[in-house]
C-alpha cells in the first residue's frame, strides 16, 4: 500500500525544522516537508533547486506568511531530515489548502531518484515586515567589511548570483556600487564565505567594469539560471584606502640578492603574490625584463624557494602562461586576477640575470680614441657589429648623436678598420634613428638578408672630437705638405691626433680626385707626382696603405681596402703626393664610372653644364650601357646593363631618366631621354669589357658550363674582367637556372638549378652570391645580387644547372 493512503483523511502538519550543522537566518526558514500522521514522519523530495515556489506559497501560508514572500530551495539547504522520502514530484498551483491537494507521487523503492536526504526540499518564508531595496547589493560571509559572498536584492528578496562568466569587471561594479575604489578589486570564489541561500537571481554577467549598478550589466535572469549549487556563487574583494603601489608593478621579497626573490604584482593599488601553477622559465624571463634584468638566464623558482607570503596578501594571478617577449607579466595569458586554486606555499620566484646592454643602445669598440671605432649596437641583450653595407655617412652621424658624442662633420670608416670582436657575434645591416630629443633612443631596421655579410664587413665610426679638448688635428683631416708651390704637395691624413703620410700601394685616380676636391673645389682635378720633390716626411709614420676610393667616399677613412699603422709594408719613397693645379671643367656628356672594383665598371655619372650627376634606371637595358662603354673606350665586347645603383648611390643631380638608344649614339646625350622622377637608389651602372690589349680570356658576362657529363649541365662559371669566375649557390635557384640556359642558348623546356658542388668544386674566383633573377634577364650579371666579388662563400657553395 502506498505510503501516503493512509494519510487522506487527515490535513498533514508542516513542521518548522532546523537542519543540524547549518543556522538558519531566521525564523521563517528550514525544513518544510516533513509531514505527520499517526506517528508516520518523513520528507518531501525537492528534485531540484528551482521550481517550487508555489509549493513553498502554500507550506508559507500554512506557517501564517503570505505566499509571496516564500521561496523554494532544493538540494537539502538546511540539511538532511529524518525518516522516509514521503513525497516526490509534488505539483502545485499555489491556491491550495493543504499540501496533500497538490499532485504528487511516491518515491519507488526501486527509483534512483529521491532515495537518499540529500535532495529533502526546503523553504525560506521571509518576514513580510522585512525590505530590501530593489537591485542594492552587499557582502556576506566576510571577515571584513570589504569582503564577502555577493548577493542582490530583486522582488524584495536577497538572492545570489552564479560564477558563470563572473570576472574582474564584474567585481569592479560590485565595489564602485557598495562606495569601494574599483581598481584593485579581486574576484573570489564564495565557498571561503559559507553558502548563500534563497534564490540565485542573476546568472552569466558581463560588466563593462564602467557600469554604476551590478544589475545594469548584461545578464541572464532567474528563469535562465544554470546553477543548482550554492557552490558556484560568487565573492569579491574590494580595495581600501589610498593605492600603495603602481598597477602591474612587479617587486621581488625575501631574496639574499636583488636579483632573486618572490614575485609580488600590484593589482589595482594592492600587493599580492603569483602562484606557481604553469609558471616557467618564459615567465621568469618577462618578470626579469620587467625589473630591468636580463631576459636572457632567467630561472622560475617555485614551491616554497623562497619564504612565503603572510595570510594578508592575496594571490592575485595564476596559471601565467607567457610568450617570453612581453613587457609586463600582465600581458601574459592567465586565469582571471584574483581567480586561483593556491595557497602561499605555492607562491612563484625567480633568479634573474644582470642586463649585459640594453636594446638600442650604441658604442665604439677597438677606436683610436673615445669618439671613434667599430660600431656595435644591442640587439636582445647581445652586443651585434653593423654590416658596412649600405651604411651611409648620414647614419654614422645618427650614431654619434646617439651615444651622445658631436655629430657634425662625422663619417663612417672602411670595413673591417677596427678589426673583429673578439667573440663572434651576431651581425647587422640596419637603419639606425636616433631623435634628438631622447639620444639615446635609437632604433634600427634590417636593410639586407642575413648572411651577406661577415665580420670583414664591420663598419665603423669617426664621430668629431667634443669641443674644448686640446687637440692637434682631427681624425680623417688631410692636407698637402713639404712645399710651398700652392696646390702640390706630399698627401697627409690625420689619425688619431697625428698627422702621417700614405703609402702609394693601390692609389688610383679616385683617391687623387678625392684629395683636391676635399681640399680647393668640385672643379679641381690632380695626378700623381714625385713624392722626393718634398721633404719632411720622413720623420711622421706611414698611417695608411692600400687605399683604393671608388669616387663616393666622404673621407679618406671611408675608402676599401685601407690598412692602418703598422700594417703596411712601405717606405717613405713610396709616399703618396699630388698636384691639383687641373682646373678642368666637365664637358656636357662626359662620363665617368664610380663605385666600382674596376676602371670599367660603377655606376655612371654623366655632366651637364658643368656639374656632374647620374642616370635614372628607368628603361635602362644593354644597348644604352653599350654606348656609355664605347664613349669610354671600351669596345671589345658585349657591355653589361645594372639597376638599382648596384655600385653604390651617385651624388649630385640624376640628369638623365627614361634613356632610350639605338647603340650607334656617339654620346649619351644624343639618345633619347626624359627628366626623372627617381631616387639615388634607381641609379644606372654599367659593366664594360676589358679594353682590347688586357689579357683576356672571355667577355664580361658571358657564362660557361663545366665539369658535367655533358654540353647541357656543369658548374656555372662567369666572365668578368676577363676571368672565369663561379657563382655561389646562396638564394640559387630554378629561375637563375633559366637565365644561365637562356643565356647559352637552351630554351627548349625546363632547367633545373644544382647546390653544394653538385658538379665539383671550382677553381678560379667566386665572382656572384646572393643572386636573384626573375627569369627574364638577357644576361647573369644583370639579375639582382651582390656586387661582383663580395661574397661569403666557399668553392663548396658552387652553383650549378641542368639545362633542357
Amino acid at each position: 500500500m502506498p505510503v501516503f493512503s493512509a494519510l487522506t483523511q487527515t490535513r498533514p502538519t508542516v513542521v518548522r525544522r532546523r537542519a543540524t550543522g547549518r543556522t538558519v537566518p531566521t525564523e521563517y526558514e528550514g525544513e518544510s516537508g516533513s509531514v505527520y500522521r499517526r506517528c508516520l514522519e518523513g520528507t518531501v523530495c525537492g528534485e531540484s533547486r528551482h521550481g517550487y515556489d508555489r509549493e513553498a506559497s502554500w507550506s508559507g501560508r500554512q506557517l501564517g506568511l503570505p505566499n509571496k514572500y516564500s521561496i523554494a530551495v532544493g538540494d537539502a539547504a538546511f540539511g538532511p531530515g529524518e525518516g522516509l522520502v514521503l513525497i516526490r514530484s509534488m505539483q502545485c498551483n499555489g491556491s491550495e489548502s493543504a499540501l496533500l491537494n497538490c499532485r504528487y507521487s511516491t518515491p519507488s523503492p526501486f527509483s534512483f531518484f529521491c532515495r537518499s536526504h540529500s535532495s529533502d526540499a526546503s523553504v525560506v518564508c521571509h518576514d513580510p515586515t522585512f525590505r530590501c531595496n530593489s537591485t542594492e547589493v552587499r557582502l556576506g560571509g566576510g571577515a571584513t567589511p570589504n569582503e564577502g559572498r555577493v548577493e542582490i536584492c530583486l522582488d524584495n528578496h536577497w538572492g545570489t548570483l552564479c560564477d558563470n562568466g563572473w570576472d574582474l569587471p564584474d567585481a569592479q561594479v560590485v565595489c564602485r556600487q557598495l562606495g569601494y575604489r574599483p581598481e584593485g578589486a579581486i574576484t573570489a570564489r564564495a565557498r571561503r564565505y559559507g553558502e548563500g541561500f534563497g534564490r540565485v537571481h542573476l546568472d552569466n554577467l558581463n560588466c563593462s567594469g564602467s557600469e554604476e549598478r551590478l544589475y545594469d550589466c548584461q545578464h541572464s535572469s532567474f528563469t535562465e539560471v544554470t546553477c543548482f549549487s550554492f557552490e558556484s556563487d560568487v565573492g569579491v574583494v574590494c580595495p581600501v584606502g589610498d593605492p600603495v603601489c603602481t598597477h602591474g608593478d612587479l617587486r621581488l621579497q625575501d631574496g639574499d640578492t636583488l636579483l632573486e626573490g618572490r614575485v609580488e604584482i600590484c593589482i589595482g593599488g594592492t600587493w599580492g603574490s603569483v602562484c606557481d601553477d604553469l609558471w616557467d622559465d618564459r615567465d621568469a624571463a618577462v618578470a626579469c625584463s620587467q625589473l630591468g634584468f636580463s631576459r636572457i638566464g632567467a630561472d622560475a623558482a617555485g614551491y616554497r624557494t623562497f619564504p612565503v607570503a603572510t595570510a594578508d596578501v592575496p594571490i592575485l594571478l595564476d596559471n601565467l602562461q607567457c610568450v617570453g617577449t612581453e613587457s609586463s607579466l600582465l600581458d601574459c595569458r592567465a586565469t582571471p586576477i584574483g581567480t586561483h586554486n593556491c595557497g602561499h606555499h605555492e607562491d612563484a620566484g625567480i633568479y634573474c640575470r644582470p642586463r649585459p646592454c640594453i636594446d638600442g643602445t650604441l658604442r665604439l669598440n677597438d677606436g683610436f680614441n673615445p669618439s671613434n671605432g667599430r660600431l656595435e649596437i644591442c640587439v636582445n641583450e647581445v652586443w651585434a657589429t653593423v654590416c658596412g653595407t649600405g651604411f651611409t655617412d648620414e647614419m654614422a652621424a645618427a650614431a654619434c648623436t646617439g651615444m651622445g658624442l658631436p655629430s657634425d662633420g662625422a663619417f663612417r670608416s672602411a670595413e673591417g678598420l677596427f678589426g673583429s670582436p673578439s667573440s663572434e657575434g651576431p651581425f647587422y645591416v640596419v637603419d639606425i634613428q636616433c631623435p634628438p630629443a631622447r639620444p639615446t633612443n635609437c632604433t634600427f631596421t634590417t636593410a639586407t638578408p642575413p648572411g651577406t655579410c661577415t665580420h670583414e664587413n664591420d663598419v665603423g665610426v669617426f664621430c668629431p672630437v667634443a669641443e674644448g679638448t686640446p687637440t692637434l688635428c682631427t681624425t680623417g683631416d688631410i692636407r698637402l705638405a713639404g712645399t710651398f708651390r700652392p696646390q702640390q704637395g706630399r698627401v697627409e691624413i690625420c689619425i688619431n691626433n697625428q698627422w702621417g703620410t700614405i703609402c702609394d700601394d693601390s692609389w688610383n685616380q679616385h683617391s687623387v680626385n678625392f684629395v683636391c676636391t676635399s681640399l680647393y673645389d668640385q672643379s679641381i682635378v690632380g695626378e700623381m707626382v714625385d713624392p722626393e720633390e718634398f721633404s719632411g716626411g720622413e720623420d711622421l709614420p706611414i698611417l695608411m696603405d692600400d687605399v683604393k676610393c671608388r669616387g663616393t667616399e666622404s673621407n679618406l677613412l671611408s675608402c676599401p681596402q685601407l690598412q692602418l699603422n703598422a700594417s703596411h709594408d712601405c717606405t717613405h719613397m713610396e709616399d703618396v703626393a699630388i698636384s691639383c693645379n687641373g682646373t678642368r671643367r666637365c664637358r656636357d656628356g662626359e662620363i665617368m664610372l664610380a663605385g666600382g672594383q674596376y676602371e670599367s665598371e660603377g655606376t655612371i655619372q654623366i655632366c651637364i653644364d658643368d656639374v656632374w650627376g647620374t642616370v635614372c634606371d628607368d628603361l635602362w637595358d644593354q644597348t644604352d650601357a653599350g654606348v656609355v662603354c664605347n664613349v669610354l673606350g671600351y669596345t671589345n665586347g658585349s657591355a653589361i646593363a645594372l639597376r638599382g645603383a648596384h655600385f653604390g648611390e651617385g651624388t649630385g643631380p640624376i640628369h638623365l631618366d627614361n634613356v632610350i638608344c639605338t647603340g650607334s649614339e656617339n654620346s649619351l646625350l644624343d639618345c633619347r631621354y626624359s627628366p626623372h622622377n627617381c631616387g639615388h637608389y634607381e641609379d644606372a651602372g654599367v659593366i664594360c669589357p676589358a679594353p682590347q690589349d688586357a689579357d683576356t680570356n672571355c667577355t664580361n658576362g658571358e657564362v660557361r658550363l663545366a665539369d658535367g657529363d655533358n654540353e647541357y649541365q656543369g658548374r656555372v662559371e662567369v666572365c668578368l674582367h676577363g676571368n672565369w669566375g663561379t657563382v655561389c649557390d646562396d638564394r640559387w635557384d630554378n629561375r637563375d637556372a633559366r637565365v644561365v640556359c637562356n643565356q647559352l642558348g637552351y630554351t627548349g623546356g625546363v632547367p633545373f638549378s644544382v647546390t653544394r658542388a653538385g658538379f665539383g668544386r671550382g677553381s678560379g674566383l667566386i665572382f656572384l652570391d646572393n643572386v636573384d633573377c626573375d627569369g627574364t634577364e638577357p644576361n647573369l650579371l644583370q639579375c639582382r645580387g651582390n656586387e661582383p666579388g663580395n661574397h661569403n662563400c666557399g668553392p663548396s657553395e658552387d652553383a650549378g644547372v641542368y639545362c633542357p
